[in-house]
């Protein structure tokens, strides 16, 4: 058993350095808890942070006479678009209004396809 010394000057730093230490360790396993544990210093959990996923429109479109996944649609003038696909080389060119997306110009392609009956 270790005894401290009984001067004064001599017990308070003993009694200093010792408190010191165990403050210095308390830290360390507190700071270690709460990151585990997810709180905050004050006991307090920590809120998580949830982040609204939106789905994107697609910018590549099927191809309704060949079936593949390569349409995609480019601006001619404020008044026309191009719709086209990669793969059979398709091409419609589409009327545009100012409020339209582009997969408001894939509907109007894909209607003007099935109405004429496009080859």
């Amino acid at each position: 058993m270790i005894r401290a010394p009984r001067d004064t000057v001599s017990y308070m730093i003993c009694h200093e350095s010792l408190t010191n230490t165990l403050n210095y360790v308390y830290e360390k396993v507190m700071n270690a808890r709460t990151r585990w544990r997810g709180e905050t210093k004050m006991g307090r959990r920590r809120r998580r942070v949830v982040r609204v996923l939106r789905k994107q429109l697609p910018k590549v479109f099927s191809c309704p006479k060949c079936g593949i996944d390569a349409v995609y649609i480019t601006s001619k003038s404020r008044l026309q678009a191009l719709v086209k696909c990669g793969n059979c080389r398709f091409e419609v060119e589409v009327p545009v209004s100012p409020t339209d997306q582009p997969v408001d110009l894939y509907c109007k392609f894909t209607d003007k396809f099935y109405e004429e009956g496009l080859p």
